[in-house]
């Protein structure tokens, strides 16, 4: 289900940068989370990378810049709050917002980290230093 978001007029690293600051990681995406918000140059240096962004950074974005300036918003939306929430975020950097600076995201407590490898079915012994 193709949902197409025209970025006419906008930089490809402001739309990273907004849309990742704006994600939220999912699952064991939180133990590669930054808690730093991405600036532009960081976007830019991304992005002379990769076109496609599956995750980054722990955080599920399936963007694809390829067809820039149009992007399917279909699996971001669906991983970031549902429909229109790209559509949404790209409305506001249209409108003259500023690049998000914020980090949508709380940190995970230690014993939310363990729950969270717990329902991952991934064993919390084989991510300690000693077994590397």
């Amino acid at each position: 289900m193709t949902q197409q978001v025209d970025c006419t007029g906008l930089a490809k690293e402001d739309v990273l940068a907004h849309l990742y600051n704006n994600a939220k990681p999912l699952a064991i995406g939180y133990f590669q989370a930054k808690t730093e918000p991405m600036g532009v140059q960081e976007a830019k240096s991304q992005l002379s990378k990769n076109s496609y962004f599956d995750y980054l950074y722990g955080r599920p974005l399936k963007i694809n810049f390829s067809d820039y300036p149009f992007m399917d918003s279909h699996l971001y939306d669906r991983d970031q709050g549902g429909p229109g929430t790209m559509k949404g975020l790209i409305n506001e950097l249209k409108s003259g917002s500023s690049v998000s600076q914020d980090v949508k995201f709380t940190p995970k407590t230690d014993a939310e980290l363990k729950e969270i490898l717990k329902n991952s079915k991934i064993e919390i012994n084989t991510l300690t230093p000693e077994n590397n």
